[in-house]
């Protein structure tokens, strides 16, 4: 499917939002919530897809 660029004004107000870059972290709900992943991380999984 072709991509292309669009301005945030597209967007209305939220348009700065979506074009920000917004990195995540597991972080933070490890220590508040005491959680600890249980599963293979994205990529370990994708490689493992099995046909």
């Amino acid at each position: 499917m072709p991509v292309e660029s669009v301005p945030p004004e597209t967007y209305g107000p939220l348009g700065p939002v979506f074009a920000t870059d917004q990195p995540a972290s597991s972080t933070h709900t490890q220590q508040t919530l005491g959680w600890k992943p249980q599963h293979p991380g994205l990529l370990q999984d994708l490689a493992n897809i099995q046909p």
